[in-house]
């Protein structure tokens, strides 16, 4: 991504981000410009940094793995064009969630997150990039959320996107925690408004890029550990872990054998890495659309 292929605010523009390090958390609701932003962003750091992360926490519409993970991809220094992409062209890993959306999956959320983020720190990032949802729905847990990503994850800033005072409920108490420093901007002008029908043909797609192509995989369960429990459904999305507890790849359910323990899975993983652990997703997909759908009760 270019410069000039979004419209930048001057008060973007005027951000002196060379100076920046550690981890810059993205809050704002659905629509605001976070992830142009976070784009924007990245390829500012990269122009004064060594190695850049972005950890890409937006479930449903995140550029970073396909829907219901999350996604830290790593700076290639060095690389010319390779090293100024977005995402990051170096090494990518990927946490499974389960679901599109944080609500019921908060803490595997945020240990996803805390454990990438410690992996860019291994790498020795200079800048984590750390783009969140647009849940904000204080009625429905968010910003319980948001708080706890901040005490988790410590940003060193917080850059939050308001339109009108949507955010207030939750950044009111984080301008008087010590220890993050909290920065407002105003929405990207040129950001159009997605329906929920226009998110969900979006996750749609990205599945069916991500499974095109893929084979029929035979993996007996027997000797895995499995995540929440051993009750499987048909269309039902996993996530195949390494002993790291980093997802290798995903799965879609096409049989299951109970008898002798074993799933035939619909995935582009061909045993070329060893599976420590199943992680069953809350959501199935539609064979034919690769539409998502909560698994029913």
């Amino acid at each position: 991504m270019s410069d000039e292929s979004i419209q930048i605010p001057d008060q973007w523009k005027n951000l002196e981000v060379e100076s920046w390090k550690g981890s810059i958390m993205l809050f704002g609701a659905v629509d605001v410009g976070k992830s142009t932003f976070g784009r924007y962003l990245v390829q500012r750091l990269l122009a004064s940094h060594q190695s850049v992360a972005y950890l890409d926490a937006d479930l449903g519409q995140q550029s970073v793995g396909p829907p219901a993970t999350i996604g830290l991809a790593l700076s290639k220094a060095g690389d010319g064009e390779e090293a100024e992409s977005f995402p990051p062209g170096g090494r990518q890993l990927l946490r499974f969630v389960g679901s599109n959306t944080p609500r019921g999956h908060f803490l595997p959320l945020l240990l996803g997150m805390h454990n990438l983020q410690e992996a860019a720190v291994d790498e020795v990032a200079e800048v984590i990039v750390i783009n969140t949802s647009g849940f904000i729905n204080p009625m429905q847990g968010a910003a319980v959320l948001k708080w706890a990503k901040v005490e988790l994850l410590k940003p060193a800033l917080v850059v939050a996107f308001q339109q009108a005072r949507e955010m207030e409920p939750i950044l009111a108490p984080l301008r008087r925690l010590m220890g993050s420093s909290l920065l407002h901007l105003t929405p990207a002008p040129e950001v159009v408004a997605r329906s929920a029908e226009e998110r969900s043909n979006y996750r749609a797609a990205a599945y069916k890029a991500y499974f095109q192509d893929t084979d029929l995989v035979g993996l007996s369960y027997k000797h895995l550990a499995v995540f929440p429990n051993r009750t499987f459904h048909t269309g039902q999305i996993i996530g195949l872990d390494d002993v790291a507890a980093h997802t290798i790849a995903l799965g879609i359910i096409e049989k299951i054998d109970v008898d002798d323990q074993a799933l035939w899975i619909r995935t582009p993983w061909w045993g070329d890495k060893k599976v420590a652990s199943l992680r069953l997703g809350s959501i199935k997909l539609d064979p034919e659309s690769y539409l998502d759908e909560p698994l029913s009760d």
